[in-house]
């Protein structure tokens, strides 16, 4: 982490240095060509609007760059969460790529196929009887048509191995915020918190063989 750190502070500082330079450079010719101060404050103001600009790259980055973390500390508590149902009858696979990104988890097992989609949002997540909200407020990005579309995706990639078009459970999982009730079911969606997953995996009755539950993983597997 602290490698990253470094490598992005040398990027940042370093625009910022050249354009130093040349507008230094830019200057000492003016100065000496014309020997009049009247543009000093120009090329005074010049230089602190680069630095506002900079400083201001340098907020959004720390922002992006916590972010990120916080979503990669999220990602890891789910995989520790899925860890006690690997076995024969469950197999779980985690950053499958989608052609546009990666999907955070999958579960493939005798119950069905589940996608996981994490979130680290603070706060409390509830439904109201228009949408699913943070903190009382819709969320930016809908979560729910996320994870859908995700499930979806899934459901296509498998389809020319299983003949026929399978449901996929698509699951939302909160390990920050406090979700009502500790799960909730909206539009078809699974939402819930990390220590509820399994369970939420595991019931249900059998939906497949092992047999086919190795061979959905496998084809699933980015390696296959």
């Amino acid at each position: 982490m602290r490698l990253v750190g470094a490598k992005r502070m040398l990027k940042s500082f370093l625009p910022w240095f050249v354009c130093s330079l040349l507008i230094a450079a830019f200057s000492f010719k003016l100065l000496l060509s014309t020997h009049r101060l009247t543009y000093l404050p120009w090329i005074i103001a010049l230089f602190l609007l680069l630095y506002i600009w900079q400083l201001k790259l340098d907020a959004k980055a720390d922002h992006i760059e916590a972010t990120w973390i916080k979503g990669a500390r999220g990602e890891r508590r789910v995989a520790e969460a899925l860890k006690g149902i690997e076995s024969e009858d469950f197999h779980v696979i985690h950053d499958l790529p989608n052609g546009h990104g990666n999907i955070d988890h999958v579960v493939v097992g005798r119950t069905g196929l589940f996608v996981i989609e994490t979130k680290a949002h603070d706060g409390r997540v509830h439904y109201t009887t228009k949408c699913l909200c943070l903190n009382g407020h819709p969320f930016d990005k809908d979560p729910l048509k996320q994870v859908r579309r995700q499930a979806a995706y899934l459901a296509d990639k498998l389809k020319p191995m299983t003949r026929e078009r399978i449901f996929v459970n698509p699951v939302l999982c909160f390990t920050n915020a406090w979700v009502d009730n500790n799960a909730l079911t909206v539009e078809h969606v699974r939402v819930t918190r990390p220590r509820f997953l399994s369970k939420i995996v595991t019931e249900g009755k059998a939906k497949f063989s092992r047999d086919e539950v190795e061979k959905m993983a496998l084809a699933l597997r980015p390696e296959a």
